[in-house]
């Protein structure tokens, strides 16, 4: 596998955790904001503030290295706290072939998505890593599983039918569509096996 990046050495821990941005932001006591912006670095090297902070917070829970999270370099992360948490070099795996899929379908028309929890089994499971492409805020019709995100930030997963978002597959949640500001079809759902 080539170097990842410090972003994706980011992704790559809340993968582990199968923690959506939100979730995790808030496991770290920070702004989903500052967790979104150390997420899509691009260089190798992650700030020396950035990686204290998550090692303080994630050491105890995880087997991590501060040379790996600063610059990449000494072990791969492992989960000490869950055994059932999907290994490091399948997560890392998926991610590199998410992105690269993004980046080849036009990197500003796509985002990529952790499914936070076990909500939408069988279509999505815990820690999968999903594909959105970017649609018009307005609903029109009938569509199928999407990302809805408010004027807020906040993100959902969910449906349109006859007009109304589900947020949940039984249909007891509903999104109202004032509160869009912008809507995501799933077009790719990787499963992390």
């Amino acid at each position: 596998m080539g170097e990842l990046t410090s972003g994706q050495r980011v992704r790559i821990l809340r993968g582990l955790y199968g923690a959506s941005r939100a979730d995790f932001s808030s496991k770290l006591n920070m702004p989903s904001s500052t967790l979104r912006n150390w997420e899509c670095r691009t260089d190798l090297e992650l700030p020396y503030k950035a990686c204290n902070l998550l090692y303080r917070q994630l050491s105890a829970e995880l087997n991590l290295s501060f040379e790996w999270l600063r610059v990449g370099l000494g072990a791969e992360p492992e989960v000490i706290i869950d055994d059932s948490q999907d290994d490091f070099d399948t997560l890392a795996r998926v991610i590199l072939e998410s992105e690269e899929y993004v980046n080849t379908h036009g990197y500003n028309e796509h985002i990529i998505r952790y499914a936070p929890n076990d909500d939408w089994v069988p279509f999505v499971f815990l820690g999968d890593v999903i594909i959105g492409k970017k649609q018009s805020a307005s609903i029109d019709a009938d569509e199928g599983f999407s990302i809805y995100i408010d004027h807020d930030g906040l993100e959902y997963f969910g449906y349109c039918r006859d007009g109304v978002i589900y947020t949940s597959k039984d249909e007891t949640t509903e999104l109202d569509n004032n509160v869009i500001k912008q809507r995501y079809i799933v077009v790719n759902i990787r499963r992390v096996l």
